[in-house]
């Protein structure tokens, strides 16, 4: 009989056991929303150097030469400005750099 003297504990959880669970249950929750805006980062980057490509693919032959940009280097070049790789152009450092705020 579950009287107010003498409660049925059985089936109900200790306070120290739900202390114990909740860490373990926060920590998984904020485990899964960091994998999930990892996720939808690394989406919207590739969704922007799709973006990006696709715009500098509209670009005449010419316009590409006054660049200095040959089609085959637009996503080492846009990896570069966006700091997804290590920069070594120097037209890129200086647009970056200008762009960072100091």
């Amino acid at each position: 009989m579950n009287t107010p003297s003498n409660p049925d504990t059985s089936n109900t959880p200790s306070i120290q056991q739900a202390a114990r669970e909740q860490p373990m249950r926060t920590s998984l929750w904020q485990a899964l929303v960091h994998a999930a805006r990892r996720r939808l980062q690394a989406w919207r980057r590739a969704r922007r150097c799709a973006r990006d490509i696709a715009v500098l693919r509209q670009l005449d032959r010419a316009s590409l030469r006054d660049l200095a940009i040959h089609p085959s280097e637009f996503a080492s070049c846009w990896a570069e400005a966006e700091g997804q790789a290590e920069r070594s152009r120097r037209r890129i450092v200086r647009t970056v750099d200008r762009r960072s705020p100091s």
